[in-house]
């Protein structure tokens, strides 16, 4: 029977109904046309009604059921014998999922912006699934990847398991997900530089909720949410600049706090991530710099080696200007006041250990010379490294910037 009918459908797509006369101006469903409002009237309700499926602009016995969105027959009716018109039903569904109208007869126009959402919970939208016919009694989805809008602008996945189960994509085990960061930027204020700072992104990740178009300035002459967590603002401090959401209202903030792993929340924002830091100096005023992505430069670098003529390992404590734990490198420049030597530098005491004679960095030269040079920082206090000179002249070294670790 089912293979009559897809002829008859065939054959009703491509030649002209019988009964064209009686449907007058209504066109077929084949020209994709949008259909006047008599189209629903009781003339033509008479005449679906005796003449179904002659008219192939409706086939529907009644105009409640051409109106119904709901589709009547369940997947496992498909291999029973139907009608004709049951056939079309089918097809009308089928063309409502792929066409994104609400009602089967408009244009389609093949706009996947348009395409109908599918929904689970009426807040998750489904992205892609996988079927097994043989698991029909939990909705037939094995996996399935959703997402949804928390409020705020911010997309939350989420994925639906085996058993029927919803579940966020933050993880069960730890707070973080997959990062997204994409032209992050932290700036001083252009108004108030001092105790201002502006933080932007084109498209930011907080905890696994994503934030189109962040955009906040942080006001570190208040507390709160884009402001300071606690207290004032204090001399020669590092502050760590945080991205907050809070997950109730899908708002997303700033935040400035001198803890690099646990800043004081603000009433309602459960979410937090680890963006950088802003150095103050001695008038508790921020430090002149930029941070783009996950790299901070100083306008004027730091001097944190003065003509120094150290030639063993010497430990060079960076801090209060990169961060204590979560620096992934520093950038540093060291300057030859004196005459030629090498310098060594290295995130750990070479003095202590087998690769001593191979240092991160050399520098040789008979007359002064600067060369910015990335030094990694893996040990457990990221704001100190090790360096020596290997003659007794005077050497100077500059701190121009590091790079800070993400979590999310």
């Amino acid at each position: 029977m089912r293979r009559w009918a897809w002829l008859a459908v065939l054959l009703l797509v491509g030649l002209p109904s019988p009964a064209a006369a009686q449907c007058g101006v209504y066109k077929t469903w084949a020209t994709h046309e949008v259909l006047t409002t008599d189209h629903i009237n009781a003339a033509f309700t008479r005449t679906v009604t005796a003449n179904v499926p002659t008219c192939a602009d409706d086939y529907s016995a009644t105009t409640t059921q051409m109106r119904t969105t709901t589709d009547p027959y369940p997947s496992s009716s498909e291999s029973l014998p139907t009608t004709l018109a049951g056939e079309l039903e089918r097809i009308r569904y089928q063309l409502l999922a792929l066409s994104g109208k609400t009602y089967w007869y408009q244009v389609m126009d093949n706009s996947v912006a348009k395409d109908v959402p599918k929904h689970w919970g009426a807040t998750y939208t489904l992205f892609s699934e996988s079927s097994d016919p043989a698991t029909a009694s939990i909705g037939s989805d094995v996996l399935a990847l959703y997402a949804k809008d928390d409020g705020g602008g911010a997309t939350v996945l989420a994925y639906k398991d085996s058993t029927g189960s919803v579940s966020t994509l933050t993880g069960a085990s730890s707070s973080y997900g997959s990062a997204v960061t994409v032209n992050l930027k932290i700036i001083r204020n252009g108004a108030t530089p001092t105790t201002k700072l502006d933080v932007t992104a084109d498209r930011l990740s907080v905890e696994g909720a994503i934030k189109a178009t962040y955009s906040v300035t942080i006001d570190a002459t208040t507390t709160g949410a884009n402001a300071l967590d606690t207290g004032a603002l204090a001399n020669n401090t590092l502050y760590y600049v945080w991205a907050i959401r809070n997950p109730s209202t899908g708002t997303f903030a700033g935040l400035a706090s001198t803890s690099e792993s646990s800043p004081s929340m603000p009433t309602g924002y459960t979410k937090k991530r680890l963006l950088g830091a802003f150095r103050t100096d001695g008038s508790a005023q921020f430090l002149d710099g930029i941070q783009r992505d996950n790299i901070f430069f100083y306008t004027t670098p730091f001097l944190v080696a003065t003509n120094t003529t150290v030639t063993t390992a010497t430990a060079l404590s960076l801090s209060p200007s990169v961060p204590a734990t979560t620096a992934r490198a520093v950038y540093v420049t060291p300057v030859n006041v004196g005459g030629g030597g090498a310098l060594f530098l290295h995130w750990q005491n070479f003095a202590t250990v087998s690769s001593a004679g191979v240092p991160v960095t050399t520098l040789s030269s008979t007359t002064t010379a600067g060369i910015t040079t990335r030094v990694p920082t893996y040990g457990a206090v990221t704001s100190t490294i090790y360096y020596a000179w290997s003659v007794a002249s005077g050497l100077s070294i500059y701190l121009d910037g590091w790079e800070i670790q993400w979590k999310d």
